[in-house]
């Protein structure tokens, strides 16, 4: 019998990949929701290894600095048993070398500061500053997902502050694989916070006091944001309470994946799929 002393998600993960799991002890130590859960992860991993599911789990996590993306996508990737995990910011530092810098003055220059090749500090200027980049990324970020995701059929699990599904391809957003989230924190107070808590985690040579001078500008980059989200139907989710935040996610990631089982190959095809063809003369 498998020994539980505390909710570990690693553990779990452990037991989906290969050992025995006690569901009765997990109902008993973590409740219904858990257990449930993990029957679900396990079915799908299980039909994954048979073949007879054949579509992978594809989680994409925008939102502002600090607010939990990078490690809510690492999370759920070590809690679903995702071994690729993607980060935005490495992304655009790799983007930075191919693009050229004239055409795209904009995505050289932090986020906070596009605004200013666009004129005086508004609302209009971080919009259109912030927008500059979004173009970039989303549609480098978008390609990898239908390429190396729904082509290939790899799991992996993407977080980047730039997400803005209108930028999509509404055959992309409907995929079933295709779970995608954008995260905010509504206190202010608790934001600025969680910037300052960055150099322990994940930012450790500092840089925070910079987010917090830029706030005014990120704010209206989450609101653009959301708005964005809302009207495409993505889900968003508060940060202020962490677990009370990853259980809503993982609860919804749960329903979709029992829909890819039930699902299993996804038979529609992708413009980008028959650009990629064409591209590799296939």
């Amino acid at each position: 019998m498998l020994e539980y002393t505390g909710y570990s998600v690693d553990k779990i993960v452990k037991d989906i990949c290969g050992r025995e799991i006690n569901l009765e002890e997990i109902e008993k130590l973590y409740g219904s929701k858990v257990r449930k859960r993990v029957e679900i992860l396990n079915e799908y991993w299980s039909k994954v290894e048979s073949g007879e599911v054949r579509e992978p789990i594809l989680p994409i996590f925008g939102g502002m600095p600090s607010v939990g993306k990078t490690t809510t996508s690492s999370y759920v990737a070590r809690t679903l048993g995702i071994n690729i995990v993607i980060g935005g910011d490495g992304f655009r530092a790799v983007l930075r070398a191919l693009i050229d810098k004239e055409k795209n003055p904009a995505f050289f220059v932090s986020v906070y500061k596009a605004w200013e090749l666009f004129g005086e500090f508004s609302k209009e200027n971080v919009i259109k500053g912030f927008e500059a980049q979004a173009k970039i990324l989303n549609e480098a970020i978008e390609r990898l997902i239908v390429d190396r995701g729904i082509r290939d059929g790899e799991p992996m699990s993407i977080d980047f502050l730039h997400f803005l599904p209108s930028l999509w391809h509404k055959e992309t957003l409907e995929h079933p694989s295709v779970m995608p989230f954008i995260l905010y924190v509504e206190d202010e107070e608790r934001w600025k916070s969680y910037i300052k808590e960055r150099v322990k985690r994940n930012h450790l040579k500092g840089g925070w006091k910079r987010l917090i001078e830029a706030l005014e500008s990120y704010k209206i980059m989450r609101d653009y944001q959301l708005e964005d989200a809302k009207k495409h139907g993505i889900p968003v989710v508060a940060m202020d309470d962490v677990e009370k935040a990853k259980e809503e996610i993982l609860e919804i990631i749960s329903n979709k994946v029992k829909k890819l089982m039930e699902i299993k190959t996804w038979d529609k095809e992708h413009p980008l799929i028959h650009s990629i063809k064409k591209e590799r003369k296939e």
